[in-house]
This record gives C-alpha cells, sequence and structure tokens, in this order.
C-alpha cells in the first residue's frame, strides 16, 4: 500500500497532493483500528493512528505529518471514542491532547528528518547537473553549438522552453531554442527586444533583469560587456513540471557566460593567428621576390646596359654570350612568375583539370628536355621500366610536376652528382621518383617541404627559387588524384627523393576509352 502510494503521488513537490496523500493514511488507519475492534476488540488505537501520522511524515513531509496528526485525532475522537459519532467530553480531552502532542511532536521530527535529506539530496542532484553542464559546455568552442548546448541544458533544468540570444552585427539575434512553440518565442523576443537597449544604453553592467510572470531573464555577462540573453520559461513552484529554482537556472546562466566567452575569445585568437599567419606569408612573399627577382633583373640590366653601351665593340662570341644571359634571366623570372601564378589558381579553385590517359614516361622525357639547360655538371640518369602503364593525368600539369622536382633537385645537388629519375609500377599503379644527392632533409621537415615558402639550407648558401615549387607540386598531383611525399636521407646520411603516386589505367580500361575526350576533373 506504501508503494501505491508514493507511485501515486510520484515524491512530487505539490503541497496539495502530499496533504491528500496524508489524509488517506489517516482514512487507511481509521479502517484498518475499525476491524481490529469487531474482530480482536483491541484497544491499541492510538498506536495505528500514530503510525499513520510518522508514515505520512516519513513519506511526505512534516507539514503533511501535522495534517496527518490532526486528522487523526479527529478520527479517533470521532469513530473509536464513545459515545461514537460524536466529540469527546470533556473529561477525554487529556487524553487526546496528550496524543496529539505526541502525534505532533513525533510527526514533526520525523518529516523533518525527511525534508532534510530531500534538500540534501535535491542540491546533490542539482550540484550534479551543474557540473554535467559544466562538462557539456566545455566540449566545444564554436559559439552556435554552445548556444545550443545551452538552450538545451536550460530547458531540460526548467523542463519548459529556453531561448538563447546573442550580441551580433544586428544587435541581439536568437541563436538557438528548446521546447519551444511560436507563441512562446513572440513573448521572449518582444522580451528580450525590450530590455536589451535598456542593458546597454545602463551604466551599470548589473542592470536588473525585467520582471515577467511567465519567463526568467539572465543576462549572460562577459569581461568586456554582455554577451546576450537567456530567457527560460516560468512555471509555479505549485506546477508538477516545475524544475529548478531562480538560482540554479542562474548558476546556468553564468556557466553558459563563461563558455561563450571563452568560445569568443578563442575566435579572436584564431583571427589574430590567421592574421599574423597572412603577415608572415606576405612577408615572406615580399623578401622572396625582393631576393629572387632582383637577381635575373640586375643580370638583364647588367648585359642589356653593356650591349647597348658597348655593343660595337664586343665580337659575336660576346654579344651571343650575353644575350643567352638575357634569355636565361628572363626564362627564370618567367618561371618564378608562372610559380606564384599555379600557387593562386590552386588555393583559390580556378585549376581547371582536364584528365585523359597519359604515358608518364613521355610526359618525363619532355620535362627533361626543359630543364637540361640548368643542370650545369650534374648528370641526369632515367629509370624507367620497359612498359609503363598508362595514368589518367593533364598532360601539361603532370609536365609542370615534374619540370618543378627536376628543378628542385637541381637547386640542392651538388656539381658532379647524378640525379635519377625513375618510373615503374604495376597494372594498377605508378610510381615515380626523383632522387638528388644533396645534403637531405631533416626528418621533422619532410612535410612541411610541401609548405608555401619553404626553402631549405643550400650548403650555406642562399637557396634559389621562391619555395612555391613542392607546393605547386603536391596541388596539383592531388588534383590529378595522385599523391607525393618527401623520403630523406635516401644514402649515407645523404639525398633526398621525391615520389608520386598515381593509379594505373588498365589495358582494358584504356582500349575501352576514346583518347580523344577528356573529361573535366574536380577543381583543386
Amino acid at each position: 500500500m506504501l508503494q501505491i502510494l508514493r507511485h501515486i503521488t510520484g515524491n512530487v513537490r505539490r503541497p496539495i497532493l502530499d496533504y491528500a496523500a496524508a489524509i488517506v493514511m489517516v482514512a487507511l488507519a481509521a479502517l484498518f483500528a475499525w476491524g481490529l475492534e469487531r474482530t480482536l476488540g483491541s484497544e491499541s488505537f492510538p498506536m495505528v493512528f500514530l503510525a499513520s501520522v510518522l508514515l505520512s511524515a516519513v513519506l511526505f513531509g512534516r507539514n503533511a505529518a501535522l495534517i496527518a496528526a490532526f486528522m487523526a485525532i479527529f478520527a479517533y475522537n470521532f469513530l473509536l471514542v464513545q459515545p461514537r459519532f460524536t466529540i469527546a467530553p470533556a473529561d477525554n480531552l487529556v487524553t487526546l491532547g496528550v496524543f496529539l502532542a505526541v502525534a505532533v511532536v513525533t510527526g514533526g521530527l520525523a518529516g523533518r528528518v525527511r525534508d532534510q535529506a530531500r534538500a540534501v539530496a535535491w542540491r546533490a542532484r542539482v550540484t550534479q547537473n551543474l557540473f554535467d553542464a559544466s562538462r557539456e559546455l566545455s566540449r566545444s568552442s564554436d559559439q552556435e553549438i554552445l548556444a545550443e548546448s545551452l538552450a538545451a541544458l536550460t530547458a531540460q533544468a526548467a523542463n519548459g522552453a529556453a531561448f538563447v540570444y546573442l550580441r551580433d552585427e544586428q544587435g541581439l539575434s536568437l541563436h538557438s531554442a528548446a521546447r519551444n512553440d511560436e507563441s512562446q518565442t513572440a513573448d521572449a523576443s518582444q522580451l528580450a527586444d525590450g530590455f536589451w537597449p535598456r542593458l546597454l544604453a545602463s551604466s551599470s553592467a548589473k542592470e536588473e533583469p525585467p520582471s515577467s510572470e511567465r519567463f526568467f531573464v539572465f543576462v549572460l555577462h562577459a569581461v568586456r560587456g554582455p554577451l546576450g540573453l537567456l530567457i527560460c520559461r516560468k512555471r509555479s513552484r505549485f506546477d508538477p513540471r516545475a524544475g529548478a529554482d531562480q538560482q540554479t537556472l542562474s548558476v546556468l546562466a553564468d556557466l553558459g557566460s563563461i563558455a561563450l566567452e571563452r568560445a569568443h575569445l578563442m575566435r579572436e585568437m584564431t583571427e589574430a593567428k590567421i592574421l599574423a599567419e597572412t603577415e608572415r606569408l606576405r612577408t615572406a612573399l615580399l623578401s622572396s621576390i625582393s631576393h629572387d627577382f632582383r637577381t635575373p633583373l640586375a643580370t638583364i640590366l647588367a648585359s642589356a646596359t653593356s650591349l647597348l653601351r658597348h655593343g660595337e665593340q664586343f665580337d659575336q662570341a660576346t654579344s651571343q654570350r650575353l644575350i643567352l644571359g638575357i634569355k636565361d634571366q628572363a626564362d627564370r623570372l618567367n618561371r618564378y612568375v608562372r610559380n606564384l601564378l599555379d600557387i593562386i589558381r590552386i588555393e583559390s579553385g580556378g585549376l581547371a583539370v582536364r584528365l585523359e590517359p597519359t604515358d608518364p614516361a613521355d610526359v618525363a622525357n619532355a620535362a627533361i628536355e626543359r630543364v637540361k639547360p640548368q643542370l650545369g655538371h650534374r648528370s641526369l640518369d632515367c629509370d624507367f621500366a620497359p612498359e609503363v602503364t598508362l595514368i589518367q593525368a593533364d598532360p601539361l600539369l603532370l609536365e609542370q610536376v615534374f619540370v618543378n622536382l627536376l628543378e628542385n633537385a637541381i637547386n640542392y645537388s651538388p656539381d658532379g652528382s647524378a640525379i635519377i629519375v625513375a618510373i615503374g609500377g604495376s597494372a594498377d599503379q605508378v610510381e615515380i621518383s626523383i632522387t638528388d644527392a644533396g645534403r637531405g632533409i631533416p626528418p621533422a621537415h619532410l612535410d612541411a617541404v610541401f609548405g608555401k615558402f619553404y626553402r631549405g639550407d643550400n650548403a650555406g648558401q642562399h637557396p634559389r627559387g621562391t619555395g612555391l615549387g613542392l607546393s605547386i607540386c603536391r596541388g596539383l598531383t592531388e588534383a590529378m588524384q595522385g599523391r607525393i611525399w618527401a623520403e630523406s636521407p635516401v644514402s649515407d646520411g645523404m639525398g633526398t627523393r621525391l615520389r608520386l603516386v598515381f593509379p594505373g589505367l588498365r589495358s582494358a580500361a584504356v582500349n575501352d576509352e576514346d583518347p580523344e575526350i577528356a573529361r573535366e576533373a574536380p577543381r583543386a
């Protein structure tokens, strides 16, 4: 029976139900006492009623126990004291008074213990819920995700609608809501729009939120001013659906304020890092252009000036050498400008890639012919498989990849060394590698070499080039569904090998395709 009563009441905090349950307890005690009298003739009626008072205190609290005590003395006097169904005469009032006092004292003490236990359990539950909310809000640094989490947590705690309004360029906007309907949203927005201007205009950071019969309003404070408002549905404490109290919701609002301010600061920190990185890249670009463009321009200017001033005094061989020097330096400038334009196209997504069946060996030979004038005293050896599988690539872009890799190998290889170009693999995969005999790359920098403006140490000299070559190679290779990486050292602690892998086209698949038809690949 006690479990049934507890299930019926559900431990709700609605006093009327608690009082009604206590009266039911007394009524059950009266029926039980009536049955004892009829069957056993027992006169231990006060103990039965006292037990109902104690049970009411334990189950429903001190106030319910007091109600039960008065109802018990009335039921005992009215139903079981002779003459029945009347109020007891004066000679029984002392006995009834003692019974009432004992019932009130014992019921009050038991109820007080029960109320304190419930309060402790409630505080522990609130503390745990706030801890869980703090942990939930600390998981993200995204403002929108935090606003959604704060609205959901507040709605759960208040057991009603919750709204999170955040400050933005437009003023104050609703960023998230939970358990709401259109009517509640309109009322909450009207409340927020009326209070927010007064909050901003107030000289006090602790402007008192407006009083509302339907909503709690909490200001989301930050060090540099209010971030927004948290508004949640207010329910009567007599409502069985009532949730956490205002103090608990205020703590939850403070946790949300801290999380949102942290997200705001992290966003500012990220923007500062991006600005710093942008400034670093801009400085690196200007430094690269100022040095690498100045050297060929100086050579072109000196040769052209010599030809203009003393051209008649030079023999044909000297004039030819100066003209070739001008052409070489002009080609060098053209490569620098081309690299800059390529990296801009790759990063902006403006690179159009046309994939078609391509023989990597033919493309490699064409690139080798282009870089032969730059070899100097270095040799270039080719190690191609007898039958090289075709790949799906853009021939022009693949040739650019080969040229950049070969120029990189030339820049970092000493005179008298050999550069090896190897192509092999299987029907499913084509492997390409370019190996030099330079000083190599530190293991910690093997991935960094593909970053923009990275240039290694070239025997203590200022490295040539803009530092964009390998970054362009990675962008072009990935645009053609390939992969590229660096390995170093290669032999005896020296050398670098740059490896590329492309999916191979099987012979049957190639024969089924029309080589004249090229498809547009996704932009890098």
